[in-house]
């Protein structure tokens, strides 16, 4: 029987979820928040792990224009008043500028404190930096946010 294999993210979620939940717990010792969330595959797979090791809630954002069979929510799970980003690679900021700006900042009740990038734990580099984006709330209004 022939088989294709990529694995990208797997290896880190699936060999090392008990050091990256360490070290997410490590880097952000001091920094409140009470759920974690992501967004698409990466985060369907390393998230609830995360979650249950760390015993935090969780949520999990479908990707813009992807509709459920059964529901017309934007994500599944948890979100808490101060939340945290989880995924496997940050790079432009464009996914993760767009899960803040669909969850809402202030006056919606929903503060990002950061983002980790839990395939960069295993080189030693930094994974937890602080939310640094608009320091006023994303829907116009003006209130201002935390950060």
């Amino acid at each position: 029987m022939r088989a294709v294999t990529n694995h990208s993210y797997f290896p880190e979620a699936f060999k090392h979820p008990y050091e990256i939940a360490d070290q997410l717990r490590e880097e952000t010792k001091g920094v409140e928040y009470g759920s974690l969330v992501g967004i698409g595959l990466s985060g369907s797979v390393m998230i609830p792990m995360l979650g249950l090791l760390l015993d935090l809630p969780f949520a999990i954002l479908r990707k813009e224009g992807v509709s459920s069979h059964a529901h017309d929510t934007i994500f599944e799970g948890t979100i808490a008043e101060k939340w945290l980003f989880v995924d496997d690679f940050i790079g432009t900021g464009a996914t993760y500028a767009s899960v803040v700006k669909r969850l809402g900042r202030g006056c919606k009740g929903f503060d990002c404190v950061g983002s980790f990038e839990y395939t960069r734990g295993r080189s030693g580099l930094g994974l937890f930096k602080p939310y640094a984006g608009p320091q006023t709330c994303l829907c116009g209004c003006g209130m201002p946010t935390l950060a």
